[in-house]
């Protein structure tokens, strides 16, 4: 079930207490970006201290809270540097937990990733990073959700904009879902447009445009997180993608971004007869399920469906017998326009990292596909 907070920001709660509570969360944010520009102000004017890590740090962030697809980029980075010849650490503060404990987003980086890369979980990024440094040799460090971790320095901000809702209503917190006004894509260096594919082609080249308006030096990539097969629990096949169409399904999720889900999965050309949305990493109970379980039936549904990252919050043997079958949507990230600028401004920030031995990385011109993959010299 979506927040009630994010139903009133967003407008979907109507009537005369939700207006009320939008005038109350409005007051709110100016307070809160007073004090969100003071802290940006205490850092800049060297009031705070910023501290370098020994080795390249590449941060990957976002200027609203909810669901933008940060961590399917994070694991698209990882996994390029590594097949670039770096020895990436993923360094994340680990939001969530898993049926077994742990943070969600670190275990499924950690399950797609495998030895691509590492996964360290520290509040404390820099020491994550010194971690990940000294205990396990990485030479990179892709932080996750760093944009506003302004005690680490980054040697290349890469900010994600979801096409689909890139603003956050125009409102900064508790207002809207701006944690920062777009004026702070300044700092960035590299822009990605995430689920392009599900926006108006004339609405992201809209967004490209004002993008650049905004910031432009900056280089912009739009993607894709396009749907590849269905799994079960135990991660054998599940029903085909292609049988989808048509089908009665169930859907539900506990991610930032609920709304891009259910458009993949109608996408795909299932009638979606029963949708629950529960809150961003939420810890799925026992009744939980038997709860989904028992709609999904009632509505005749044929498949229930979720997304991976879900799952890891679900333990094996916990979907109700009798019930439809629970299947875990796993989808794949692209770079459908710009990868070649992309992993230009990757390599060039690697390289210019103090110390940093320029022959380390692979030259500028890479344009990024398999084929030109190159170890270090």
């Amino acid at each position: 079930m979506r927040s009630q907070w994010f139903d009133i920001v967003s407008g979907a709660r109507k009537g005369t207490g939700a207006a009320v509570a939008r005038m109350a969360l409005g007051a709110l944010a100016a307070p809160y970006a007073a004090a969100t520009g003071a802290r940006r102000w205490l850092y800049s004017s060297g009031v705070f201290r910023t501290r370098r890590a020994p080795i390249p740090v590449l941060s990957v962030g976002n200027i609203t809270v909810g669901g933008t697809g940060k961590t399917p980029l994070v694991e698209h980075l990882a996994r390029g540097l590594a097949g670039r010849g770096r020895k990436p650490a993923v360094v994340m503060r680990g939001y969530g937990a898993t049926a077994a404990g742990g943070s969600d987003e670190a275990t499924l980086l950690r399950e797609n990733l495998g030895e691509d890369a590492i996964v360290v979980v520290a509040p404390n990024r820099f020491e994550g990073v010194l971690t990940a440094f000294g205990e396990s040799g990485a030479d990179v460090a892709v932080l996750d959700d760093g944009f506003q971790h302004l005690s680490l320095a980054r040697d290349l901000d890469i900010v994600v904009l979801d096409a689909t809702n890139p603003f956050g209503f125009g409102r900064l917190l508790p207002a809207g879902c701006l944690r920062e006004g777009p004026a702070a894509l300044a700092r960035a260096q590299v822009i990605v447009l995430t689920r392009s594919d599900l926006a108006p082609e004339a609405d992201v080249a809209e967004l490209r445009a004002h993008v650049l308006r905004l910031v432009p030096e900056a280089r912009v990539a739009e993607s894709t997180y396009a749907p590849v097969r269905l799994e079960t629990l135990s991660g054998k096949s599940g029903a085909a993608l292609a049988d989808l169409d048509g089908m009665r399904a169930s859907a539900f999720c506990g991610i930032g971004n609920p709304y891009a889900f259910g458009m993949t999965i109608r996408r795909l050309g299932a009638e979606i007869v029963y949708a629950k949305r529960f809150a961003d990493h939420h810890p799925f109970s026992a009744q939980d399920l038997v709860e989904v379980a028992r709609e999904a039936g009632s509505r005749r549904a044929e498949v229930v469906i979720t997304t991976q990252k879900d799952a890891t919050r679900i333990r094996e043997g916990a979907w109700p017998d009798g019930a439809p079958p629970l299947c875990i949507l796993h989808a794949e990230f692209a770079l459908r326009a710009g990868e070649r600028d992309f992993w230009k401004a990757v390599t060039r920030a690697i390289a210019s990292h103090p110390g940093w031995p320029e022959e380390a990385v692979v030259g500028d011109d890479c344009p990024g596909g398999p084929e030109d993959r190159a170890a270090p010299k």
